[in-house]
């Protein structure tokens, strides 16, 4: 009932909060989504800026969108708040899986105890708020393994791989890296399962019967991919390998500490540490002889987990806050099967350690909240006093270019080109080339609007004329305006106004030392 309730309330306020505090909720990588799927209705393609086809998305959540999105035309708003509560459902409705999963491992009691610590956990909650896939893609793999551990690995059958074989299909097309969770399960059924583990001859069968509905699932998409692009990689994959792969902490609180925190609470944090990691390792050792049974059980998690940390963070380097919301719940599961499914007389230690756990995720959740409502990111308000000056100040047929491209496609009255690549498989062959400049005045962008410091490394980077061709317009609620102008090589030696002259707190430029 305690899920329920707090579902209710979610839904209440996506639908009938105010505007501006709903849209604080959303990423700008969701407008991708929004904006694809909305040209999509609009007969423009499978499109972000309405001419060039993309496939930097994840098909199952496009496909969701498509009729919330087809019942709110004409209002840019309400999809946004429906796409938001479709999420939220699949969030709270994690847990039924959650439930089952817990149950089949642990017992009935951890099982309870699971539910309400992902139900009520702000980091969780901060990670899947974002009008993204991950929520989504939660609960299809969630499903996945409560079906797995319930029914298939118990006594694998042909019709019970078949069911697999979908649900692994659904896990796939909802994130495409939904491949190393679908690699853990099989891991885990053909390497750690106990010795009643099925002969070569019928381990090939369930196989075959398990990878059938999965390829007529997937291979829709993959043909469209291989046909329009020539490859079944999405383009953000390629993107992400162009961006600024700047060295990032797994654990920002202790990059806080290092930056110099002070005071009572960084103590009290280091002393909370200190003694969580002492209660920790005397309960592995008190119960060194049941942990390795109890992790055996649930082997497809710690597999998982080590799937991901290995490729996504450690050797692709490139992640988003979000891509750890599936990594969590396996995370939660893990460590309730590992901690809550003692012995009557020891589950004291392992709920303390449980709790301590928990209040230091949500206590990194609240932080979030924080930080995110305090930016200000997401507000419309701020994009359309941008719209108006572009409308009144821009012609009609000009077209804006955008790194961060999600919001301003959405909401800005001129047609804006995603340039990071995400949702734009055009310009990788420039990033390869070293040619922005040349593709920029090929797409006829004008302009380019972001943060200076996403301007001054593509184009210092991927432009062969620099930043030469950029002059400084505007400073706007969403970054930079710059006027665009391609210079040929006879002409880049010209002098320029810096990228930064603009007069704070207005439109107005001034002129840059050694400028002419």
């Amino acid at each position: 009932m305690a899920v329920v309730a707090a579902a209710a309330l979610v839904a209440a306020f996506l639908i009938f909060g105010g505007e501006e505090q709903v849209l604080s909720l959303v990423n700008d990588d969701a407008y991708y989504y929004f904006q694809i799927v909305r040209n999509t209705l609009h007969g423009r393609g499978i499109s972000f800026d309405g001419r060039d086809p993309t496939n930097g998305f994840h098909p199952l959540y496009f496909v969701l969108l498509l009729p919330i999105f087809a019942l709110g035309d004409g209002n840019d708003i309400l999809p946004i708040r429906l796409a938001l509560l479709l999420l939220s459902l699949a969030y709270f409705a994690t847990t039924i899986p959650l439930y089952g999963i817990v149950r089949r491992l642990a017992g009935q009691r951890a099982a309870g105890i699971a539910v309400l610590a992902w139900a009520f956990n702000p980091l969780f909650i901060f990670l899947a708020r974002g009008g993204v896939e991950v929520a989504i893609y939660t609960f299809v793999a969630s499903l996945m393994a409560f079906y797995y551990v319930d029914r298939f690995r118990p006594a694998a059958t042909v019709r019970g791989a078949l069911v697999m074989g979908v649900l692994a299909g659904l896990t796939l097309l909802a994130r495409t890296d939904g491949l190393l969770f679908v690699a853990a399960i099989a891991a885990d059924f053909i390497l750690v399962r106990p010795p009643a583990r099925p002969s070569g001859r019928r381990l090939a069968t369930l196989a075959l019967a398990s990878a059938a509905p999965a390829a007529l699932l997937i291979a829709p998409w993959a043909l469209w991919n291989i046909r329009v692009f020539g490859t079944v990689v999405q383009v953000s994959a390629i993107a992400h390998t162009f961006a600024d792969q700047r060295s990032r902490s797994l654990i920002p609180a202790l990059s806080a500490l290092e930056r110099g925190a002070r005071g009572p609470a960084a103590a009290v944090a280091v002393l909370a540490g200190i003694v969580g990691v002492v209660l920790l390792a005397r309960f592995l050792w008190r119960e060194r002889h049941r942990v390795g049974a109890r992790i055996a059980r649930a082997a497809f998690l710690p597999i998982y987990l080590a799937l991901f940390l290995g490729t996504t963070v450690l050797w692709y380097g490139h992640y988003r806050n979000w891509y750890f919301l599936m990594p969590s719940l396996a995370f939660l599961t893990l460590i309730v099967v590992t901690l809550l499914s003692a012995e009557p007389g020891k589950r004291w230690a392992g709920g303390l350690i449980f709790a301590g756990v928990w209040v230091i995720l949500a206590a990194a959740g609240l932080i979030k909240f924080g930080q995110q409502l305090a930016s200000g990111e997401g507000s419309r308000a701020t994009l359309l006093e941008d719209g108006r000056w572009i409308a009144a100040h821009l012609p009609e047929d000009t077209v804006i270019g955008c790194f961060n491209a999600g919001r301003c496609g959405y909401f800005l009255p001129r047609p804006v080109v995603n340039l990071d690549g995400v949702v734009n498989n055009q310009i990788i062959a420039a990033f390869a080339t070293r040619s922005l400049d040349r593709y920029l005045a090929g797409r006829g962008i004008g302009y380019v609007l972001d943060r200076s410091g996403y301007v001054r490394f593509y184009f210092d980077r991927y432009a062969a004329s620099g930043t030469s061709g950029l002059t400084p317009v505007r400073r706007m609620n969403a970054g930079e305006l710059y006027r665009f102008e391609w210079l040929p090589a006879r002409r880049r030696g010209a002098p320029r106004e810096s990228l930064s002259c603009f007069m704070p707190g207005s439109g107005r430029r001034r002129r840059s030392p050694g400028s002419r």
